[in-house]
């Protein structure tokens, strides 16, 4: 649900940066996009570790930390856009297909079990401690 929630907030945010006359308004709003951007990558690998197995997370993980830098190489494609069509018809686009995605997002992202991989973790840890029984002062 974070996910979802600063999906939308950095798509309003990005929206709004199109529409503002106002340099310190401009200012704000990418302070608040930054914001919402850092809430997303600590959310984004807790859901894969809910969504994949400890043995598949890797692949899992490397994969998203991929298309980050995929999308930074075609952010500055973005250039192409406002130089044909100026920068704030560039952020109200841009605004536009991340809210399409964010709509495309509420309905396949699910929240799945939390902890659902780490069960056999937790009772190899509950054996060992009850297995150890009370700790001997060495005083």
């Amino acid at each position: 649900m974070l996910i979802i929630i600063c999906s939308i907030g950095w798509t309003a945010c990005t929206f709004f940066s199109g529409w503002i006359d106002s340099f310190w308004v401009f200012l704000i709003l990418r302070i608040v996009t930054g914001i919402f951007q850092a809430f997303m990558n600590p959310a984004a690998y807790s859901i894969i570790a809910d969504y994949f197995p400890p043995e598949k997370r890797t692949f899992a993980n490397s994969v998203f930390n991929t298309s980050i830098y995929l999308g930074g190489a075609l952010a500055s494609l973005s250039t192409i856009v406002i130089t044909s069509q100026g920068w704030r018809f560039t952020y109200i686009i841009i605004s536009i297909i991340c809210a399409g995605i964010t709509v495309l997002g509420v309905f396949l992202i699910y929240n799945p079990t939390r902890g659902r991989w780490n069960v056999k973790k937790k009772e190899e840890d509950l054996n060992s401690i009850a297995s150890s029984g009370p700790k001997k002062s060495t005083l």
